[in-house]
């Protein structure tokens, strides 16, 4: 079963199309890599499925429920969490406080406090930094809180945006194995947009190369990844 199907997406942020007749799919707790070179139309696809693009055609569906008129607020109630690209913390806030507006529609009870010790489980550091402003913390535990308050939402699916962007490559690694742990835990399909396609390829089950906002290859994550010539030929590496 699929948690999200797009057919067909075209749109964009004017009359000039960045998409053209997107179509790929999602399964339930699957975790999906959008591959490609800046200007491809990654980054623009996620906005699509949360509300961010008004110019759009095609379909969109997530669960069952039609994406085509969704506004964000109403993707997080429905379970898509947006993790974008600069991580969008709230630097004034704490790093507890940054967790307890991700985890607004918890309410104030039972719930929201086991979320946060979730999320402190999977980020310990966290934890350490809960009283401290996220705007203090370093590059890599802004990321961790970004993608925890994300998942303080619950979310049947998580967008990431270039998650290992300005981090050192340690970091990044255990940042990605973080993510695959979250994802067999928790079950929480991923749509990974990352420009490292070696670290994504390992995480994901199955890719999609954009160019021109049209996929131009998709398949298994690890044929892809095991297939020199196709690596060279549409990821460069």
């Amino acid at each position: 079963m699929n948690v999200l199907e797009v057919d067909d997406l075209s749109g964009g942020y004017s009359a000039t199309p960045v998409l053209r007749g997107l179509t790929f799919s999602i399964p339930e707790g699957g975790v999906v890599a959008l591959l490609g070179p800046n200007g491809a139309g990654k980054t623009t696809t996620l906005r699509a499925l949360t509300g961010g693009l008004k110019r759009t055609s095609g379909r969109m569906s997530f669960g069952g429920e039609d994406l085509a008129s969704i506004r964000p607020e109403g993707a997080a109630r429905l379970g898509i969490a947006h993790v974008p690209e600069g991580r969008g913390t709230l630097a004034d806030l704490t790093v507890e406080e940054n967790l307890r507006v991700g985890g607004y529609l918890l309410g104030r009870g039972t719930a929201l406090t086991e979320k946060l010790d979730v999320c402190f489980g999977y980020f310990p550091i966290l934890h350490e930094r809960r009283k401290q402003k996220a705007g203090h913390l370093s590059g890599g535990e802004q990321q961790m809180l970004a993608i925890s308050r994300a998942l303080m939402l619950q979310p049947r699916l998580m967008l990431l945006d270039e998650p290992s962007l300005g981090l050192a490559p340690k970091i990044t690694q255990r940042l990605f194995e973080t993510l695959g742990v979250i994802n067999k835990e928790q079950e929480t399909a991923m749509l990974l947009v990352e420009q490292n396609a070696s670290l994504a390829l390992d995480l994901a089950s199955r890719a999609f190369v954009l160019e021109s906002g049209s996929v131009v290859l998709g398949g298994d994550a690890s044929d892809i990844r095991d297939d020199e010539e196709l690596r060279r030929a549409y990821l460069g590496y």
